[in-house]
């Protein structure tokens, strides 16, 4: 089985990441994902990370159980502030 890797451009959030977008190119959301269908993707072995405008860097995307006790989704923390997931701009519907 081929194992999959997105790069997410986008992020719809309320208090936690409720839905994620994927697409090759940053101003560009060609899939809408809920955050259930990307546990269950990376669960499967595919990756979905962030790239850094800034440097070029990547983070990797990963479930997380927050505090209050809900699974939401975080980079993983690396030296670049800008690849963070919640910091990404919200999406639009993709076209």
């Amino acid at each position: 089985m081929t194992h999959q890797s997105y790069r997410i451009v986008c992020v719809n959030r309320d208090h936690h990441v409720e839905e994620v977008g994927t697409g090759a190119e940053p101003s560009h959301c060609e899939r809408l994902w809920k955050a259930t269908e990307v546990f269950a993707e990376i669960i499967d072995g595919n990756q979905f990370y962030t790239v850094s405008p800034s440097t070029g860097g990547t983070a990797a995307v990963e479930p997380f159980r927050c505090s209050c006790g809900a699974m939401t989704l975080r980079s993983d923390p690396n030296e670049v502030s800008d690849n963070n997931v919640v910091d990404l701009p919200p999406c639009t519907k993709p076209s």
